[in-house]
Protein backbone atom coordinates (compact mmCIF):
# COMPACT_ATOMS: atom_id res chain seq x y z
CA UNK A 1 0.00 0.00 0.00
CA UNK A 2 1.83 3.26 -1.52
CA UNK A 3 1.56 6.51 -0.63
CA UNK A 4 3.45 9.69 -0.92
CA UNK A 5 5.44 8.77 2.48
CA UNK A 6 6.10 5.27 0.96
CA UNK A 7 5.40 1.70 2.34
CA UNK A 8 3.24 2.34 5.16
CA UNK A 9 4.22 0.09 8.61
CA UNK A 10 1.35 -1.07 9.92
CA UNK A 11 2.62 -1.78 13.17
CA UNK A 12 1.23 1.59 14.39
CA UNK A 13 -2.55 0.36 13.46
CA UNK A 14 -2.23 -3.30 14.43
CA UNK A 15 -0.77 -1.55 17.69
CA UNK A 16 -4.22 0.95 17.70
CA UNK A 17 -6.45 -2.15 16.95
CA UNK A 18 -4.81 -3.90 20.09
CA UNK A 19 -5.61 -0.95 22.37
CA UNK A 20 -9.48 -0.75 20.58
CA UNK A 21 -9.35 -4.25 21.89
CA UNK A 22 -9.08 -3.42 25.41
CA UNK A 23 -11.51 -1.53 25.36
CA UNK A 24 -13.89 -3.54 23.98
CA UNK A 25 -13.16 -6.19 26.28
CA UNK A 26 -13.38 -3.67 29.34
CA UNK A 27 -16.41 -2.15 28.04
CA UNK A 28 -18.30 -5.84 27.66
CA UNK A 29 -16.39 -6.42 31.57
CA UNK A 30 -18.53 -3.50 32.86
CA UNK A 31 -21.46 -5.01 31.95
CA UNK A 32 -20.84 -8.25 34.12
CA UNK A 33 -19.88 -6.60 36.91
CA UNK A 34 -19.63 -9.17 39.61
CA UNK A 35 -21.69 -7.32 41.49
CA UNK A 36 -24.59 -6.55 39.60
CA UNK A 37 -26.41 -9.91 40.23
CA UNK A 38 -26.59 -9.56 43.63
CA UNK A 39 -28.21 -5.90 43.13
CA UNK A 40 -30.69 -7.48 40.87
CA UNK A 41 -31.28 -10.33 43.38
CA UNK A 42 -31.31 -7.52 46.11
CA UNK A 43 -34.44 -5.56 43.71
CA UNK A 44 -35.90 -8.55 42.91
CA UNK A 45 -36.08 -9.38 46.78
CA UNK A 46 -37.50 -6.37 48.10
CA UNK A 47 -40.23 -5.97 45.22
CA UNK A 48 -41.06 -9.56 46.44
CA UNK A 49 -41.35 -8.78 50.03
CA UNK A 50 -43.61 -5.71 49.12
CA UNK A 51 -46.08 -7.67 47.03
CA UNK A 52 -45.88 -10.30 50.25
CA UNK A 53 -46.30 -7.48 52.66
CA UNK A 54 -49.38 -6.08 50.29
CA UNK A 55 -50.53 -9.32 50.79
CA UNK A 56 -50.38 -9.54 54.53
CA UNK A 57 -52.04 -5.92 54.89
CA UNK A 58 -55.30 -7.20 52.84
CA UNK A 59 -55.19 -10.28 55.33
CA UNK A 60 -54.75 -8.47 58.14
CA UNK A 61 -57.81 -5.88 57.34
CA UNK A 62 -59.78 -9.11 56.51
CA UNK A 63 -59.17 -10.24 59.83
CA UNK A 64 -60.05 -7.09 61.44
CA UNK A 65 -63.22 -7.24 59.47
CA UNK A 66 -64.09 -9.75 61.09
CA UNK A 67 -63.06 -9.75 64.64
CA UNK A 68 -65.48 -6.23 64.42
CA UNK A 69 -68.18 -8.33 63.12
CA UNK A 70 -67.72 -11.06 66.13
CA UNK A 71 -67.77 -8.07 68.40
CA UNK A 72 -70.92 -6.49 67.24
CA UNK A 73 -72.23 -9.95 67.77
CA UNK A 74 -71.15 -10.16 71.19
CA UNK A 75 -72.43 -6.95 71.91
CA UNK A 76 -75.95 -7.97 70.27
CA UNK A 77 -76.19 -11.30 72.31
CA UNK A 78 -74.97 -9.53 75.34
CA UNK A 79 -78.00 -7.07 75.39
CA UNK A 80 -80.29 -10.02 74.22
CA UNK A 81 -79.13 -12.15 77.55
CA UNK A 82 -79.69 -8.68 79.31
CA UNK A 83 -83.06 -8.05 78.56
CA UNK A 84 -83.85 -11.47 79.54
CA UNK A 85 -82.44 -11.56 82.88
CA UNK A 86 -83.76 -7.58 83.34
CA UNK A 87 -87.60 -9.38 82.33
CA UNK A 88 -87.10 -12.11 85.13
CA UNK A 89 -88.34 -14.84 83.58
CA UNK A 90 -85.50 -17.51 83.23
CA UNK A 91 -87.17 -20.36 83.90
CA UNK A 92 -90.02 -21.03 80.62
CA UNK A 93 -88.56 -23.40 78.24
CA UNK A 94 -88.28 -21.23 75.32
CA UNK A 95 -86.07 -19.01 77.15
CA UNK A 96 -83.97 -21.34 78.25
CA UNK A 97 -84.24 -22.49 74.55
CA UNK A 98 -82.97 -18.85 73.95
CA UNK A 99 -80.60 -19.03 76.52
CA UNK A 100 -78.70 -22.59 75.16
CA UNK A 101 -78.52 -20.65 71.88
CA UNK A 102 -77.08 -17.51 72.65
CA UNK A 103 -74.16 -19.68 74.75
CA UNK A 104 -73.71 -21.96 71.74
CA UNK A 105 -73.23 -18.86 69.58
CA UNK A 106 -70.81 -16.97 72.37
CA UNK A 107 -68.81 -20.23 72.95
CA UNK A 108 -68.49 -20.27 68.49
CA UNK A 109 -67.70 -16.52 68.52
CA UNK A 110 -64.99 -17.41 71.16
CA UNK A 111 -63.35 -20.02 69.38
CA UNK A 112 -63.65 -17.61 66.15
CA UNK A 113 -61.56 -14.95 67.92
CA UNK A 114 -58.92 -17.49 69.14
CA UNK A 115 -58.37 -18.71 65.51
CA UNK A 116 -58.02 -14.68 64.34
CA UNK A 117 -55.84 -14.44 67.49
CA UNK A 118 -53.32 -16.78 65.60
CA UNK A 119 -53.91 -15.64 62.73
CA UNK A 120 -52.78 -12.25 64.09
CA UNK A 121 -49.57 -13.86 65.47
CA UNK A 122 -48.98 -15.29 62.09
CA UNK A 123 -49.38 -12.20 60.27
CA UNK A 124 -47.09 -10.08 62.21
CA UNK A 125 -44.57 -12.79 62.52
CA UNK A 126 -44.28 -12.84 58.84
CA UNK A 127 -44.45 -8.78 58.91
CA UNK A 128 -41.21 -9.45 61.30
CA UNK A 129 -39.48 -12.14 58.89
CA UNK A 130 -40.44 -9.75 56.67
CA UNK A 131 -38.92 -6.48 57.75
CA UNK A 132 -35.93 -8.49 58.29
CA UNK A 133 -35.67 -9.82 54.81
CA UNK A 134 -36.47 -6.59 53.46
CA UNK A 135 -33.11 -4.74 55.72
CA UNK A 136 -30.72 -7.40 54.60
CA UNK A 137 -31.65 -7.06 51.04
CA UNK A 138 -31.48 -3.26 51.62
CA UNK A 139 -27.99 -3.95 52.93
CA UNK A 140 -26.89 -6.33 50.68
CA UNK A 141 -27.69 -3.82 47.75
CA UNK A 142 -26.06 -0.92 49.10
CA UNK A 143 -22.25 -2.75 49.87
CA UNK A 144 -22.57 -4.54 46.40
CA UNK A 145 -23.70 -0.44 44.75
CA UNK A 146 -20.36 0.91 46.59
CA UNK A 147 -18.34 -2.11 45.31
CA UNK A 148 -19.86 -1.98 41.78
CA UNK A 149 -19.74 1.85 41.64
CA UNK A 150 -15.65 1.55 42.45
CA UNK A 151 -15.43 -1.31 39.70
CA UNK A 152 -16.74 0.93 37.15
CA UNK A 153 -14.91 3.78 38.26
CA UNK A 154 -11.42 1.70 37.67
CA UNK A 155 -13.09 0.37 34.55
CA UNK A 156 -13.64 4.00 33.18
CA UNK A 157 -10.35 4.48 34.34
CA UNK A 158 -8.29 2.33 32.31
CA UNK A 159 -10.97 2.85 29.45
CA UNK A 160 -10.12 7.07 29.61
CA UNK A 161 -6.76 5.52 29.69
CA UNK A 162 -6.38 3.96 26.32
CA UNK A 163 -8.77 6.16 24.75
CA UNK A 164 -5.83 8.88 25.64
CA UNK A 165 -3.26 6.88 24.27
CA UNK A 166 -5.47 6.01 21.08
CA UNK A 167 -5.84 9.60 20.65
CA UNK A 168 -2.03 10.23 21.09
CA UNK A 169 -1.67 7.66 18.20
CA UNK A 170 -3.72 8.68 15.61
CA UNK A 171 -1.48 11.41 14.73
CA UNK A 172 1.01 8.32 13.69
CA UNK A 173 -1.59 6.31 11.70
CA UNK A 174 -2.14 7.40 8.16
CA UNK A 175 -5.21 8.95 8.16
CA UNK A 176 -6.77 6.87 5.03
CA UNK A 177 -5.85 3.73 7.04
CA UNK A 178 -7.83 5.35 9.76
CA UNK A 179 -10.69 6.15 8.17
CA UNK A 180 -10.62 2.45 6.91
CA UNK A 181 -10.88 0.73 10.46
CA UNK A 182 -13.62 3.28 11.29
CA UNK A 183 -15.48 3.18 8.93
CA UNK A 184 -15.18 -1.23 8.79
CA UNK A 185 -15.75 -1.18 12.31
CA UNK A 186 -18.84 0.75 12.13
CA UNK A 187 -19.78 -1.97 9.93
CA UNK A 188 -19.40 -4.34 12.54
CA UNK A 189 -16.06 -5.80 11.10
CA UNK A 190 -13.73 -6.42 13.86
CA UNK A 191 -11.15 -6.93 14.10
CA UNK A 192 -10.49 -4.90 10.98
CA UNK A 193 -6.72 -5.67 10.35
CA UNK A 194 -5.60 -9.44 10.77
CA UNK A 195 -2.39 -10.38 8.99
CA UNK A 196 -1.83 -13.85 6.96
CA UNK A 197 -1.61 -16.86 9.08
CA UNK A 198 1.28 -19.74 8.47
CA UNK A 199 -1.23 -21.45 6.36
CA UNK A 200 -2.18 -18.59 4.09
CA UNK A 201 -5.04 -17.91 5.41
CA UNK A 202 -6.99 -14.58 6.38
CA UNK A 203 -6.20 -14.13 10.02
CA UNK A 204 -9.74 -13.56 11.33
CA UNK A 205 -12.05 -16.09 9.29
CA UNK A 206 -9.21 -18.87 8.70
CA UNK A 207 -10.55 -19.31 4.93
CA UNK A 208 -7.23 -20.23 2.81
CA UNK A 209 -6.57 -17.18 -0.22
CA UNK A 210 -6.47 -18.38 -3.18
CA UNK A 211 -3.17 -18.45 -5.52
CA UNK A 212 -4.08 -14.83 -7.28
CA UNK A 213 -4.76 -13.48 -3.70
CA UNK A 214 -1.77 -14.54 -2.61
CA UNK A 215 0.02 -12.72 -5.46
CA UNK A 216 -1.64 -9.47 -4.67
CA UNK A 217 -1.10 -9.54 -0.91
CA UNK A 218 2.79 -9.87 -1.85
CA UNK A 219 2.38 -7.12 -4.26
CA UNK A 220 0.23 -5.11 -2.38
CA UNK A 221 1.55 -5.66 1.86
CA UNK A 222 -2.40 -5.56 1.95
CA UNK A 223 -5.42 -6.71 0.79
CA UNK A 224 -9.37 -7.28 1.66
CA UNK A 225 -10.45 -10.94 2.44
CA UNK A 226 -13.19 -11.84 -0.11
CA UNK A 227 -15.18 -13.54 2.71
CA UNK A 228 -15.27 -11.74 6.02
CA UNK A 229 -14.41 -8.29 4.40
CA UNK A 230 -11.07 -7.68 6.78
CA UNK A 231 -8.08 -6.81 5.69
CA UNK A 232 -5.16 -8.39 5.32
CA UNK A 233 -1.32 -7.48 6.15
CA UNK A 234 1.00 -9.86 4.77
CA UNK A 235 2.77 -11.56 7.79
CA UNK A 236 6.81 -10.51 6.32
Amino acid sequence: WNTGRGIIMYEDIFNYQNIDMKIIKLAKESKQSPNAKIINDSVKTVKELQDETNKLGLDAKKQLENFDKFKKLISSLTKEIEEIENSGDYNSEETQKIIKDYLFQLNKIQGNIYILKSNFEKINKSFEEAKIKVIDAKNNHKNAKEKQDQFFAEINGKINSYKKQLKDMESNIDPALLEKFKDAKNDKIYPVFVKLTDDNACGGCRQKLATNELNKLKADKIIVCEHCRRYIVDKE
